[in-house]
């Protein structure tokens, strides 16, 4: 009986044994199934991260690189202007343009070469007015002003002669012919480039031979570019004023010259979008004004 005892407490402390080592096997599980876990979020966390830094510093690179090219088109725009002014300060006192140049102000006369070359942007209209600049609006006028057009012709015809019989003076209609003007030419009338436009003059003048030579080689000399479009020449034989004075054989000339002038151009605005995935739908069109 002492001996079955004995036997059934040696049973039952196997047992409470037995299921401790279960207890510490089932927690030794749980433990290595939350660190296994643990390192699986961690990992996955991680490779998110280091896949993340990677897109991040790539957009960063590619954005360093467009802020460097914008800032070297900034440099060249810069050193352009500095040309551009320094180009133009020269043409303030250029012999050239000034012979071609309408005829100075009285209040000119006081001011000097080197005030000229001083003059800035607070004194624009001293070197609009005083300086070789001023042929400028007569070569290539900033907009359609007909009148001004038909003066300046009228202006050329009396300084052949202030004599010449001008019979007519008017304002016409032309086209720009095909092959004074390519596509690749500053005619362009894309947006941003200069356009230029025709403007026709036509006039039917009447004198002596070298009165009418005269005055066409003075509308060649002339700083703004008169392309004759049509002319037409008669003669006319000798024969009386209406004072009764003998008037020598004379030329009559009717002609249409083509003049010029230039759109105005403005400043482009562009901005650009730099995208990290360059196959986004919203970032198919990087570039716009």
């Amino acid at each position: 009986m002492a001996d079955r005892k004995v036997k059934n407490a040696e049973k039952g402390r196997g047992k409470g044994v037995a299921f401790s080592k279960w207890a510490k096997i089932d927690k030794a599980q749980r433990n290595m199934l939350v660190a296994v876990c643990v390192t699986s979020i961690v990992f996955g966390i991680t490779v998110v991260g280091v896949i993340y830094a990677i897109r991040v510093l790539s957009f960063n690179a590619t954005l360093i690189g467009e802020k460097e090219s914008v800032i070297s088109t900034y440099k060249t725009i810069q050193s352009n202007l500095d040309q551009m002014a320094a180009d133009v300060d020269e043409l303030k006192t250029n012999e050239n343009l000034e012979v071609l140049a309408r005829t100075r102000s009285a209040d000119c006369a006081s001011i000097t070469a080197k005030d000229l070359e001083k003059a800035g942007i607070s004194d624009l209209e001293l070197s609009r007015t005083c300086s070789a600049l001023r042929i400028i609006p007569d070569a290539l006028p900033a907009g359609n002003n007909i009148e001004a057009t038909l003066a300046s012709m009228n202006k050329l015809l009396l300084e052949a002669s202030n004599t010449i019989h001008i019979e007519s003076l008017s304002a016409d209609d032309v086209e720009m012919s095909e092959y004074e003007y390519s596509d690749d030419e500053e005619s362009s009338d894309e947006e941003g480039e200069a356009s230029i436009v025709p403007v026709g003059v036509s006039f039917m003048v009447s004198d002596s031979t070298e009165t009418i030579h005269a005055a066409l080689d003075a509308i060649e000399r002339s700083v703004r570019n008169y392309d004759i479009a049509s002319a037409t020449i008669s003669f006319k034989d000798a024969s009386e004023n209406a004072d009764g004075a003998s008037v020598g054989p004379q030329i009559e000339l009717t002609a249409t010259y083509r003049a010029y002038y230039s759109n105005a151009l403005s400043f482009e605005m562009k901005t650009k979008k730099v995208c990290a995935d360059t196959a986004n739908e919203k970032c198919k069109g990087k570039s716009s004004k």
